[in-house]
């Protein structure tokens, strides 16, 4: 198991209210809730309407891996932090604000690698098979020459949105 996880983000959600917070819950702004083992979230690509819905890309790192994540192991609903906020999983993120997230994670230097959605209700659907774009060996720049490099291209939008990726 990853030890520290970089992650890179694809939000989905209806309105760019909704979005805008998740992206303030994540990034450890948001004065009421917090995601569990969230050590950072840096905004890739400010969010952006498609159609009818609103997307975002958010690369960071956290401990542990992205499937931390999907269940705080603090069910009782409350738990706060030493700052008073309420610990959040990402499913009830998803739930409450209607917003989707792809999530394409690994551990730096090594071979865990994880890919994880959620629709908007907070469904998951964990897919360990899609397609990775392994780094190139010339270059332990992630982000050289295609952007993300070594994380998975994301989904369509609507696809994310509705969890059929």
């Amino acid at each position: 198991m990853a030890n520290l996880c970089e992650y890179d983000l694809k939000a989905v959600a209806k309105d760019k209210d909704s979005l805008d917070r998740f992206i303030k819950i994540l990034s450890g702004k948001d004065p009421e809730r917090y995601l569990y083992k969230t050590y950072s979230a840096i905004v890739h690509s400010s969010p952006k309407k498609n159609g009818i819905l609103w997307e975002t890309v958010v690369i960071g790192d956290m401990g542990w891996d992205v499937g931390n994540w999907l269940n705080a192991p603090f069910p009782d609903d409350n738990f706060k932090t030493d700052e008073g906020k309420k610990l959040s999983s990402m499913q009830e993120l998803c739930h409450d604000l209607g917003v989707a997230v792809e999530v394409w994670g690994r551990e730096p230097n090594m071979a865990f690698q994880r890919y994880i959605l959620l629709d908007f209700l907070g469904n998951v659907s964990s897919n360990e098979t899609k397609d990775w774009n392994p780094m190139s060996e010339e270059s332990d720049d992630p982000e050289d020459e295609n952007g993300f490099a070594d994380y998975g291209e994301f989904s369509d939008a609507k696809k994310i949105f509705v969890g059929t990726v």
